[in-house]
């Protein structure tokens, strides 16, 4: 017998023949050397290094690779997805393709939330919330609203229902309540008739008004006619408020009135 040669072989187990030279059958003469050619077992071969690149980019190669099969568990980290975090085997290990399971641990990128409704989340709200969830919420402006009390959440950006990462930045808008809008002066110009028949007798007024300014618990005006009188009657009316007025003349009610801010 010649040379004990060792190779991989993926059919024939280690440590048994594979062929020999020259093959069975060949005739020989006496004394000839045989090599004969013994299996080392599969071929094995050297675990490529996968941690830090995208999965995706490398799939193909690892599918290549004839592992018995590919397990992939993802989780969430701050490496953007896809990413191979961790490798099982590790990179360098010498293995049998075929008989070996690759593990692979991928990124799915950070962890996400479902954003709540904030509308009329007042500002203590808000802190717990964001230390919660550890989003970051910041005031975008302020603005009036007829709806929202002050100092709570009129809206907000993202809207309610958005998937976002951990860290990320919220904008809310606070209502500064509902805005203040000035009162308007008004006039009226009103005709006092004087009774011609009291032929020169004076008549007394009292003009009474019920406005921002006045109440119809004081007089505005008493005064003593003897001829037909002519007043322009000023009011300061609230917004979408009302006023108003009533003239008695001696003792009974001459005229009376309401003023509203909507008229013109």
């Amino acid at each position: 017998i010649g040379d004990k040669i060792e190779q991989p072989n993926e059919e024939v187990a280690e440590g048994n023949v594979i062929k020999t030279d020259p093959e069975a059958g060949d005739i020989v003469k006496e004394g000839s050397v045989i090599n004969v050619f013994y299996s080392s077992g599969k071929k094995q071969v050297e675990v490529l290094g996968y941690e830090g690149r995208n999965y995706e980019d490398i799939k193909s190669l690892i599918e290549g690779f004839g592992f018995k099969d590919i397990e992939i568990e993802r989780i969430n980290d701050d490496s953007a997805s896809g990413t191979v975090l961790e490798q099982e085997p590790r990179k360098g290990e010498e293995i049998i393709p075929s008989e070996t399971i690759l593990r692979l641990t991928v990124s799915s990128g950070p962890a996400k939330i479902t954003l709540k409704d904030l509308t009329d989340y007042n500002q203590k709200a808000l802190d717990d919330y964001e230390s919660d969830t550890g989003l970051k919420i910041t005031i975008d402006k302020e603005e009036y609203s007829s709806t929202v009390k002050e100092g709570q959440v009129i809206s907000q950006n993202p809207v309610a229902g958005t998937a976002v990462e951990i860290g990320s930045e919220v904008k809310v808008i606070i209502s500064k309540g509902e805005e203040e809008i000035p009162p308007k002066v008004m006039s009226k110009e009103v005709t006092i008739t004087y009774d011609e028949d009291l032929a020169g007798v004076p008549q007394t007024v009292t003009i009474l008004i019920d406005d921002l300014n006045n109440t119809m618990t004081e007089p505005f005006e008493t005064f003593e006619m003897t001829e037909t009188v002519k007043k322009t009657l000023q009011f300061t009316v609230p917004h979408n408020g009302k006023a108003g007025y009533k003239i008695i003349k001696d003792n009974s009610v001459y005229d009376e009135g309401v003023i509203s801010y909507s008229d013109s």
